[in-house]
C-alpha cells in the first residue's frame, strides 16, 4: 500500500507512464501529461508554456487522453489493492 501513496503524486504518476519501455514522446507532449495529471491530482491548472498554434502547443494539449487514462489505470488499481 505504501507504493501507492508514491504513485498518486505528479511525480509519481509521471515515473510510472514514462520510466519504461514505450513509444517516444516529446518533452511538449511529457509537459502536457503533466499538466493534465496537476489539474487532476493538485486541483490547478499550470498556464501553457507555449504560444497557442505552435506545433508545441498541439503536443502540449494531446496530454488529456493520457491524462485520464493514468488516472483511470490508477483508480482501478486502488479498488482492486
Amino acid at each position: 500500500m505504501a507504493n501507492s501513496a508514491i504513485l498518486l503524486t505528479v511525480d509519481g504518476l509521471m515515473a510510472a507512464a514514462f520510466n519504461r519501455p514505450r513509444d517516444p514522446r516529446s518533452d511538449a507532449y511529457k509537459q502536457g501529461v503533466r499538466a493534465a495529471l496537476t489539474r487532476y491530482v493538485e486541483r490547478v491548472t499550470p498556464p501553457l508554456p507555449f504560444d497557442a498554434g505552435t506545433a508545441e502547443a498541439d503536443a502540449f494539449f494531446a496530454d488529456e487522453e493520457e491524462g485520464r487514462l493514468i488516472i483511470a489505470r490508477t483508480w482501478e488499481q486502488e479498488q482492486v489493492a
